[in-house]
């Protein structure tokens, strides 16, 4: 029982260093793929809670870190997940010195493999070769380091034990995007939907606005896509980036008033106070990304309106980032510099392309 509560207790102390890394230290999980990995390290704790086996071999870490891998492709958030499963394993297990080591050096293994989704091909084959030789060699040092021999099928369920993690973690990230996207297309998605009662009011009231909006949504959840930003938030807050205007002017006030009356996701009131308080700089990725996007559609469809269309897209839009870059906007929101040039070209070619589908669109007309 006191070994439980410790690791309890250790578990506890994890999870808040989880947060801290997924929320100060590393931005691209402040929105996005958090939960996921809340999700999956509460069932591997779940697991070393209850499923511990005198075994060692059995080890429920690979299930965990082979998920991990695969759904953040972040090496140091791993190996952090790893650090404290292992602990977790050692103490329920009576802390038998062999677990603790084998949990070490197989799943620093795995915390280095590629990530299952992105090689394909020989590749992939290789390094999971190599990977699952390296389980087998740790393995037989423990063995002999420990009891002075190995056997053969202690190394035959380190293979099953890999494979079947393997296959898990496949069938599990299948089943997870599935529910994912049923969650996201039922409770989120349903924000950005054409037939709400918001969008039937916006579209009979204010038609032009309604249609800019349109395009900043469509844009900037395409960039925030290249950017590895949460796309989600980039898509909703674009599409109510000016919905104040209903209430008579885009300003922050009534947004905000619009978001409590149609009950519009929390979020959108610290993206807004990055939007129109002039003094405030974006503190997220999404906030910026969706800033640059609404400046650039804004500053397109006014060149049109006034026939000053001289200067061509990509030039517009490089000389917009090199003003937002001049006035410190970037400073806060955690991009590199070939992160705000893929923004720039992102945006740059959405719009061209977009331009070009209305002039074939004029012609045909």
């Amino acid at each position: 029982m006191e070994q439980r509560i410790v690791g309890i207790i250790c578990n506890v102390f994890a999870f808040l260093l989880f947060e801290y890394y997924m929320e100060y230290a590393n931005d691209k999980y402040q929105f996005s793929i958090r939960y996921e990995i809340y999700g999956i390290y509460v069932v591997q704790f779940l697991l070393c809670y209850f499923f511990v086996m005198e075994n060692y071999l059995i080890s429920p870490l690979f299930f965990g870190i082979l998920l991990l891998r695969r759904y953040s492709g972040d090496v140091p958030l791993c190996l952090a997940f790893l650090l404290s499963e292992a602990v977790q394993i050692w103490i329920f297990s009576g802390f038998a010195p062999e677990v603790l080591l084998y949990n070490l050096f197989v799943g620093g293994a795995l915390c280095l493999m590629p990530v299952t989704s992105s090689g394909e091909g020989k590749r992939s084959l290789l390094w999971h070769g190599f990977s699952l030789l390296y389980s087998m060699l740790v393995v037989v040092v423990c063995d002999f380091g420990f009891w002075g021999a190995t056997t053969f099928s202690r190394l035959l369920t380190v293979v099953l034990v890999y494979f079947v993690s393997l296959l898990l973690s496949l069938v599990g990230d299948f089943l997870l995007e599935q529910g994912l996207n049923f969650f996201f297309e039922k409770i989120i998605w349903r924000y950005v939907k054409e037939d709400t009662p918001l969008m039937k009011r916006w579209r009979e009231q204010e038609p032009n606005s309604y249609a800019q909006s349109q395009q900043i949504s469509a844009l900037a959840q395409v960039v925030a896509g290249q950017l590895r930003a949460d796309i989600m938030v980039a898509a909703v807050a674009g599409r109510y980036y000016n919905v104040g205007i209903l209430n008579g002017k885009a300003d922050y006030e009534n947004c905000c008033q619009i978001r409590r009356e149609y009950h519009l996701p929390k979020y959108l009131e610290g993206i807004w106070k990055d939007q129109y308080f002039k003094q405030r700089i974006p503190a997220t990725k999404e906030s910026a990304v969706v800033a640059f996007c609404a400046m650039a559609v804004a500053m397109l469809e006014y060149a049109r309106r006034t026939g000053k269309t001289g200067m061509g897209i990509p030039e517009m839009v490089a000389k917009l980032m090199q003003n937002q870059f001049q006035k410190g906007k970037w400073n806060r929101c955690g991009f590199t510099v070939e992160e705000l040039l893929v923004l720039e070209q992102g945006v740059a070619q959405w719009l061209w392309e977009q331009s070009e589908t209305r002039k074939e669109q004029n012609l045909d007309g």
